[in-house]
C-alpha cells in the first residue's frame, strides 16, 4: 500500500512539472512574439536613386524622379556637372541651367546642391542622385501550425502578417515609419477652420458633410493656403 502511495505521488510530481514546463513554454516569446508588430517589424533604410540627363533637351524621365525624390527622398537632391571647374563661366551657365530645370520640376533652391568636377571637359549631361527612403517588408505565408487547433493559445505564426505587409507597401514615404515628421508651421486657428467647415460644423456652404466649393481651399487675404508653409526647409532637403 504504501508502495502505491509512493507511486501515485510520485505520478503527481511528474505531472505536475509537465504542467509546469507547458505553462513555461506558453510564456515563451523569444521564438514566438506575440504582438505582430515584433514578429513583422518593418525595417526602414535608405538606396541611393540616380540618373543622368543632357541639360540641352528634355528629359522624359525627370519629373518622376523629381516626384520621388519629394515623396521618400532624405537629405539633399545632388546635382554633379562637368564644367571648367569652380568659379568658371562654364560652371556658373551649368549651374543656371540645372537650377532652372529643377525648379520647373517643382524642387525648391534649398533641396538642391550643385557640385561640379574641375578640370572635366565641358558637356551638358549633369548626373542627378539622391538618397531614398526604402522598407523590407516582412515574407508571409508561414503556415506550420494549425489555424484551428491551438491548446497553448499562441498567436498563429502567420497571423498579422499580411497587415504588416501592406503598410509597407502602402506607405508613402517609408521614412514615416522609423520617423514621425515634424508638424507643419501652418497657423492650428486657420486649420481648425477647414476642418469645421468641412465637417459642416461652422454652417459650410453646402449643407453636406464633407462636400463643399473650391473657395473653400482658399484662406482669407493674409492667411496661409491649405498644403503650403511660410517658413522654407532647412538646406538639406525635406
Amino acid at each position: 500500500m504504501k508502495l502505491f502511495s509512493n507511486s501515485l505521488s510520485f505520478a503527481k510530481s511528474v505531472l505536475g512539472l509537465a504542467a509546469v514546463a507547458a505553462i513555461l513554454a506558453g510564456c515563451d516569446t523569444t521564438k514566438h512574439p506575440e504582438d505582430p508588430n515584433v514578429a513583422f517589424p518593418l525595417k526602414v533604410s535608405t538606396e541611393t536613386k540616380s540618373m543622368t540627363v543632357d541639360l540641352t533637351k528634355s528629359s522624359v524621365g525627370l519629373p518622376a524622379f523629381v516626384d520621388d525624390y519629394l515623396r521618400r527622398g532624405k537629405g539633399a537632391f545632388l546635382v554633379n556637372l562637368t564644367s571648367g571647374g569652380e568659379g568658371s563661366a562654364s560652371a556658373a551657365e551649368r549651374s543656371r541651367q540645372v537650377t532652372d530645370i529643377l525648379a520647373n520640376a517643382g524642387l525648391r533652391a534649398t533641396e538642391v546642391i550643385v557640385r561640379h568636377q574641375p578640370g572635366a571637359p565641358d558637356n551638358a549631361m549633369a548626373q542627378l542622385s539622391y538618397a531614398a527612403n526604402t522598407v523590407e517588408l516582412p515574407e508571409c505565408g508561414d503556415y506550420s501550425a494549425p489555424s484551428s487547433y491551438n491548446p497553448s493559445n499562441k498567436r498563429h505564426p502567420d497571423f498579422g502578417c499580411t497587415t504588416r505587409r501592406n503598410l509597407g507597401l502602402m506607405v508613402s514615404n517609408p521614412g514615416d515609419l522609423a520617423t514621425a515628421r515634424t508638424m507643419s508651421d501652418r497657423p492650428a486657428p486657420h486649420s481648425l477652420m477647414i476642418v469645421n467647415i468641412y465637417g459642416n460644423v461652422a454652417g459650410g456652404p453646402s449643407g453636406a458633410r464633407g462636400i463643399g466649393g473650391d473657395g473653400l481651399r482658399t484662406p482669407a487675404a493674409g492667411g496661409v493656403q491649405a498644403g503650403t508653409t511660410t517658413a522654407a526647409p532647412a538646406a538639406g532637403g525635406r
